[in-house]
């Protein structure tokens, strides 16, 4: 028999529509889903298992533990795991230019997307 969990209203990651998080536990395992209901009927979402566990066990030497798509704040977690694996390993010459490049690229779309979200925010302030 399934448990669930009712939270409060979110934006659902898989499909933008609003809606709200549910965890259902169904033996050990919890499950979450983002519930929409739209003229009367109920439809779901399912963003995965609450917990990764077969996959974060074979990442433990990275220390990367692998997250739902519920966790806002995923993408910091395991760029966090990234950095403390490297710190412990060393990378080979070519291996570190490639990741310095990749990580170039990835910080200054993300300094745009930044400045973008704050002319949008002063935009919606003034308006």
């Amino acid at each position: 028999m399934a448990k669930s969990k009712r939270s409060a209203k979110i934006k659902c990651p898989r499909c933008g529509l609003l809606g709200w998080i549910q965890v259902k536990k169904i033996g050990n395992k919890e499950y979450v889903y983002v519930v929409h209901y739209e003229k009367g009927k109920r439809s779901y979402c399912y963003l995965g298992p609450k917990a990764y566990t077969y996959v974060t066990r074979t990442h433990l030497k990275e220390g990367l533990i692998l997250r739902g798509l519920a966790d806002n704040e995923r993408a910091i977690a395991y760029l966090d795991a990234l950095i403390s694996y490297l710190e412990r390993n060393p990378l080979s010459p070519e291996i570190a230019e490639s990741l310095t490049n990749k990580l170039e690229l990835l910080a200054r779309g993300l300094r745009e997307y930044a400045r973008r979200g704050e002319t949008k925010k002063r935009a919606n302030q003034g308006a």
